[in-house]
This record gives structure tokens, C-alpha cells and sequence, in this order.
């Protein structure tokens, strides 16, 4: 898979929420570049588990921000952060299980979704905070 790369039609003009799309970018390209090591199961495990964790946080603080400023689309925003959330964890399981071509799938899947996720979803929230003034407020 082609390293993925940050770039400005993925940015939210939010600080803490670009920085933290950078951070998972990098991180998923350090799990792509394990598997393609044919690192063994522990690294995988390792460097797997603190992609989920990362992007747990930075989920949650997308959904504090959508709270805090009435964002009218928090309940689709965040349906798609528990679906994403979902598969990840579908992927794991079949992984643990012994299937091991599983962290490839997962690294492809995670690209995609995390891609079109920023460049069009996260679009929308940062649309609507920069329609309402908020921006100033968030990255100040």
C-alpha cells in the first residue's frame, strides 16, 4: 500500500483535530509498514493496539467538539465513528483467531474509510463550525 500522506483537502482548520489526523496517518503507516516487514504477531499487536487507542481519543474529541456547538449532524458523524469502530474490532478478533492475512485487509480498510472519513464526513462539521464562528473559538 502507498504511504498515506497528509494533505490540506484533509484539514478541518482545527489544530488539535489536523494534528491528530497527521498522528493517525503516521501511525497506520507504521502498522502498514509492519505488516509489509512481516513484523510477528506481537509487533503487529502492539503497534495495532496503539492505532485503536489513538483513534479512540481523537474520535472522542470530535464528538466533544459536535456537542459543545450543537453540530446538527453528530448523530450520523458518530453512527459512522461506531460503525468504523465496529469493523476494526471484526478485523481483530478474525486476526487473534489465527487468520493472517488479516493485518492487510485491516490497513486497507483503515486507509480508506479514515480518507474518505476526513475528506468528505469531517468536511462538514468544520463547514458548519466555520459558518457559525466557532473556528476562532476551537483552534485560537
Amino acid at each position: 500500500m502507498p504511504k498515506l500522506v497528509w494533505g490540506s483537502q484533509m484539514s478541518v482548520h482545527i489544530k488539535v483535530i489536523d494534528a491528530q489526523h497527521q498522528e493517525i496517518l503516521e501511525a497506520l503507516n507504521v502498522l502498514d509498514n509492519a505488516v509489509q516487514l512481516g513484523c510477528e504477531k506481537g509487533v503487529l499487536t502492539s503497534t495495532f493496539e496503539a492505532l485503536v487507542k489513538y483513534v479512540g481519543a481523537h474520535f472522542s474529541t470530535e464528538e466533544i467538539l459536535m456537542i459543545r456547538f450543537s453540530y446538527p449532524g453528530y448523530e450520523m458523524h458518530t453512527k459512522e465513528h461506531r460503525n468504523c469502530t465496529s469493523k476494526v474490532l471484526e478485523f481483530w478478533e478474525e486476526f487473534n483467531s489465527g487468520n493472517k492475512a488479516l493485518p492487510q485487509e485491516l490497513v486497507a480498510f483503515l486507509s480508506s474509510w479514515l480518507d474518505n472519513h476526513m475528506v468528505n464526513m469531517d468536511q462538514q462539521y468544520s463547514l458548519y463550525f466555520k459558518e457559525k464562528g466557532f473556528l476562532s473559538q476551537i483552534s485560537g
